[in-house]
């Protein structure tokens, strides 16, 4: 008795599932018609014909066989949902799958972008942004990627340059004075400034350059390297390097406004050269 009063139960739920569908699209069909004749009666100019009636009108003067008239049917009925559907995508994805999908290599082959574009809405930026096979995609970005390369490349050597140039590092004249890195033996060079400063002498010779500090120091060849007491083998050097020992304690107690001994000199003395 139970299971014959579900079975019941589930038919009147289909039924009522049917009925609710055939009422839906009856509800559509006169919504559709009654928008159809808003618009025709405010604006006779932007009055949406219908798949058949586009048909009609494009074969008023000929007289064709029916395989002909459905197949114009079938394309704008096609044509109309799919223009419908590109106009309600909600997020940029979808509108961009719906363009690969209406300029595909068929559409291309034959030359029918244009009217692709004039049929659906979309932009000619769009199009000639999205059309063409996934092949020409990958080719766009592989290309992008290669322009991006080729810029990174050329800061990278304009970088190395700028640290090996004589005003800026000098090369060690001692035999077993090198470094080595990933089987690479080099000549070591010593840096003749701070990072910083040299960083900021790159800037100024180099304008259109944009490169932060942190990329400039990781941009730094591995064989210039800051010189250590060991490396500086005169008694001016070992001067100059108490002093600059000098000016970072005091710089560290507060007692210095910059631990930089140009600017320090700049700051006390009338010609600082």
């Amino acid at each position: 008795m139970r299971r014959r009063a579900k079975a019941k139960c589930y038919r009147e739920l289909e039924a009522t599932k049917q009925m609710l569908e055939r009422q839906k699209k009856l509800t559509d069909k006169y919504k559709k018609r009654y928008y159809r004749a808003t618009i025709a009666r405010i604006s006779p100019a932007k009055a949406e014909d219908t798949p058949q009636t586009k048909t009609r009108k494009l074969l008023r003067c000929f007289k064709v066989p029916n395989v002909v008239r459905k197949t114009l049917n079938f394309h704008h009925a096609l044509t109309s949902d799919l223009s419908a559907t590109y106009q309600g995508a909600q997020s940029e994805k979808e509108r961009q799958q719906l363009c690969k999908f209406l300029t595909g290599k068929i559409v291309k082959k034959y030359r029918m972008q244009r009217l692709s574009q004039e049929v659906f809405g979309f932009s000619s930026r769009r199009w000639g942004k999205y059309s063409g096979s996934r092949l020409d995609a990958k080719k766009l970005r592989f290309e992008r990627r290669r322009k991006l390369g080729s810029a990174a490349e050329a800061l990278k050597s304009a970088v190395n340059e700028f640290f090996c140039r004589d005003d800026n590092s000098r090369l060690t004249p001692g035999k077993k004075q090198t470094i080595t890195k990933g089987k690479q033996k080099m000549q070591k060079r010593l840096l003749s400034d701070t990072m910083m400063n040299i960083h900021r002498k790159f800037l100024s010779e180099f304008p259109d350059k944009k490169i932060s500090y942190s990329l400039f120091c990781s941009l730094r060849p591995f064989s210039v390297v800051q010189p250590t007491l060991v490396d500086r083998e005169t008694c001016q050097c070992k001067t100059h390097e108490n002093l600059t020992f000098m000016v970072a304690k005091l710089y560290a107690m507060n007692i210095l406004k910059t631990n930089n001994l140009e600017e320090l000199a700049d700051s006390i003395c009338c010609n600082p050269q």
